[in-house]
């Protein structure tokens, strides 16, 4: 990352999905146009996830840069900010829905039309559903050996 964002007031949030846990800080451009230098690019250079550009870091896979810019298009502020992601846990796909999550909980605390624009959508909606535990005399959480009547 080569923005330096070091005394500026960003707009913090959490998200979770299964395992994966991201915090997003939501820095808006104006603020950093200020400080730093001008800033150009769509938004997959302005959003970084641990320390990297978000195409690098989703391996350049486009639909989950775009599960990403989501919460973006509906509020129609998709240059307006700059994120600074750090996510950890799960697989990529968690990781990814928990940014989602993150990124348009930040943006709901932002203005409240925000809030209920992405509130129609379900964007602010926790998906609870983890991995079911494993039961004892089974081989997995409902695999069980093949009966024998015989």
């Amino acid at each position: 990352m080569n923005i330096d964002l070091k005394g500026l007031k960003p707009q913090v949030s959490i998200g979770k999905r299964k395992e994966a846990i991201a915090y997003a800080k939501l820095y808006k451009k104006d603020d950093i146009k200020k400080s730093t230098a001008i800033l150009n690019g769509d938004l997959c250079d302005l959003c970084f996830l641990n320390g990297q550009s978000a195409g690098v870091y989703l391996q350049f896979d486009s639909k989950s840069i775009n599960k990403i810019c989501l919460p973006f298009d509906i509020v129609r502020e998709r240059t307006n900010f700059v994120l600074d992601i750090t996510v950890r846990g799960g697989g990529l796909n968690g990781q990814v829905e928990a940014t989602k999550l993150a990124v348009a909980r930040a943006l709901s605390k932002i203005s409240s039309e925000n809030r209920a624009a992405l509130k129609t959508y379900g964007f602010l909606t926790r998906d609870s559903r983890v991995k079911e535990r494993k039961k004892y005399g089974l081989k997995k959480a409902r695999k069980a050996s093949q009966y024998s009547k015989r």
